[in-house]
């Protein structure tokens, strides 16, 4: 009975860990919409005009108007709330790598996923059978 009792636990921790890298998986997915969006937008503004408006996306779905006065250079955030100047190209290269980063870390997050699931359930397939032999030798 032990011996169930240890699966049990094992199958419990394995679906907290299962939980979190569903959770990563969605994070990611929505970062990499961002990084998306930001790419298209920074290729929109290099197509754009300098003192053209345009619709600037804010992010959840909310934009603004306004005027591009600079469509050669863009800030862009390289971690700790520190902004560098880069012009379109680099900000688009920079993104891009991000891209591929977060994709990368989307694939082996999903790896990771399908090796746990595939761990829970021989697990309970082990835990199933334990319980019929245990079955077996009341009767």
């Amino acid at each position: 009975m032990e011996d169930v009792r240890q699966l049990s636990s094992r199958i419990a921790m394995l679906e907290r860990q299962a939980e979190v890298l569903r959770q990563n998986m969605e994070m990611l997915q929505a970062h990499l919409r961002e990084l998306m969006l930001s790419k298209e937008t920074v290729e929109s503004i290099k197509e754009a005009k300098e003192e053209q408006e345009i619709l600037i996306p804010l992010g959840g779905g909310a934009n603004t108007y306004g005027k591009l006065i600079d469509n050669k250079n863009i800030l862009i955030n390289i971690g700790s709330n520190i902004a560098v100047k880069k012009d379109v190209e680099g900000a688009i290269k920079l993104i891009e790598k991000r891209i591929d980063e977060s994709k990368d870390l989307m694939n082996k997050t999903s790896v990771s996923y399908s090796e746990v699931s595939k761990t829970m359930a021989e697990l309970e397939q082990k835990g199933r059978q334990m319980m019929q032999q245990q079955s077996a030798k009341k009767q």
